[in-house]
């Protein structure tokens, strides 16, 4: 996209503000002061993540004229508030505001250089409530009781007292938390992996991350049985069929097939858990299946890829989970009867939760396509799009859809790439299965 004349600067960003911790400011949107941004949200991060190249030519009008270096001027170290916001591609011009509750802290600075006219910045910012977690005021030290995802929100208003909003699937299982000086980010991505859907109880396993709308703490099976937010088609066109929402522009195609790592994660196999109850001082034995995470709300055929046919691996053990129940072990209950009234039972299911949770995390990620589109900023990650790709075969010289490659993704990162004439969106998405 190009430079406006009268300002000169690039289109799709119209604040850009980094506030001094000497009390300064200074506009970076002039004067060819940075050359692009790249605005990342990940569904494995607690936070969103901005990184821009700022080249400094001291080029400054009256009201900005401050230097990145001088101490006597911004004095950049780091820890600076930022201000940010972008506009995408789009027909409805879509803004990110990075101001207010979601206003960006510059976390470090990295490859910076010098000459006698440039001064080069590579700056990494990320929310403030990363840093927040980091405080001894955010540390857990009380103890919670209820379900997960009520347990969730506390510890991101009370403790983190974030101003973003919070997003929870209702969990199922209730678990009791006790703090330890633990820090709430920290324990928020522990108990993703303990938590079981209201939806069904046969599921297991959680999301926990940040975007641009709040914090998510999400299912993994309810996502995937999401509605597809977008339709997306790969072709060599620059026409969109009506039907379509985004055209693709490049695709890339990989996938997490090892069999050793698969084996040993017992995702595509079986896994053995092994127990002992200290109460009935027992140990005990279960063997499950990994095709029993799959069902209804998975992508394709509801059944897992076939790998190692001939060598019947499937059928075989490949992983070995070794527990101990927690059998009395801070039963819930604010009193004394309370607790003895359930200090006989186990709070928390090893055997199902766990071996389901590890399994369905490492499938959900089985096969990934990056794909990259024009910007579009109302994409996060955690939605589920449509997505067309091309059949290249020898049987038909016309490019039909590929059944294999095409149907419904997970996006599970997101950056948007912004410079002075573009603005693009990358995609990484994953899904569970394919079609056969």
């Amino acid at each position: 996209m190009p430079y406006n004349n009268e300002e000169l600067q690039p289109q799709n960003i119209k604040k850009f503000i980094l506030h001094s911790n000497d009390g300064g400011s200074l506009s970076l949107t002039g004067a060819r002061a940075f050359n692009q941004v790249l605005i990342y949200q990940s569904i494995f991060d607690d936070s969103i993540r901005v990184t821009a190249n700022i080249v400094d030519t001291g080029n400054r009008d009256a009201a900005n004229g401050v230097s990145l270096e001088e101490q006597d001027d911004l004095n950049l170290t780091t820890g600076e508030k930022v201000e940010l916001i972008v506009v995408d591609s789009t027909a409805n011009k879509q803004e990110l505001l990075f101001e207010g509750e979601n206003e960006l802290c510059l976390e470090y600075t990295s490859h910076n250089s010098s000459t006698t006219m440039i001064e080069t910045e590579h700056i990494h910012l990320c929310h403030p409530d990363v840093i927040k977690n980091e405080l001894e005021s955010s540390y857990v030290v009380q103890c919670y009781e209820g379900k997960i995802s009520d347990i969730v929100s506390k510890l991101l208003k009370e403790n983190l007292q974030t101003e973003k909003e919070c997003y929870a699937d209702p969990t199922l299982n209730t678990l009791p938390i006790s703090g330890k000086n633990e820090k709430p980010l920290d324990i928020c991505t522990l108990l993703a992996t303990k938590a079981v859907p209201e939806l069904s109880d046969q599921l297991a396993g959680y999301f926990f991350w940040q975007d641009y709308e709040g914090y998510k703490f999400k299912s993994i099976d309810i996502l995937f049985g999401q509605n597809p937010k977008r339709k997306m088609i790969y072709n060599n066109s620059t026409y969109i069929p009506a039907s379509y929402t985004n055209k693709i522009i490049d695709a890339a195609f990989s996938n997490n097939l090892s069999l050793i790592d698969n084996l040993r994660m017992g995702s595509l196999s079986q896994t053995k858990i092994r127990t002992f109850d200290p109460y009935t001082n027992q140990y005990v034995t279960n063997v499950y299946n990994s095709e029993d995470t799959y069902n209804e709300s998975n992508n394709a055929m509801s059944v897992p890829p076939k790998f190692g046919t001939f060598m019947g691996l499937a059928e075989n053990s490949s992983r070995i989970i070794n527990q101990i129940y927690n059998t009395g072990i801070r039963p819930p209950g604010s009193t004394l009867e309370k607790q003895l009234e359930t200090a006989k039972e186990t709070t928390f299911n090893i055997d199902e939760i766990v071996r389901k949770s590890i399994s369905r995390f490492r499938q959900s990620v089985l096969f990934k396509a990056t794909i990259k589109i024009h910007g579009d900023f109302t994409i996060f990650p955690g939605d589920t799009i449509e997505c067309v790709f091309p059949e290249v075969s020898s049987k038909d010289l016309r490019l039909a859809p590929s059944k294999k490659k095409s149907g419904k993704y997970l996006v599970t990162d997101v950056a948007h790439l912004i410079n002075a004439e573009h603005c693009f969106t990358k995609l990484n998405i994953v899904r569970d299965s394919i079609a056969e």
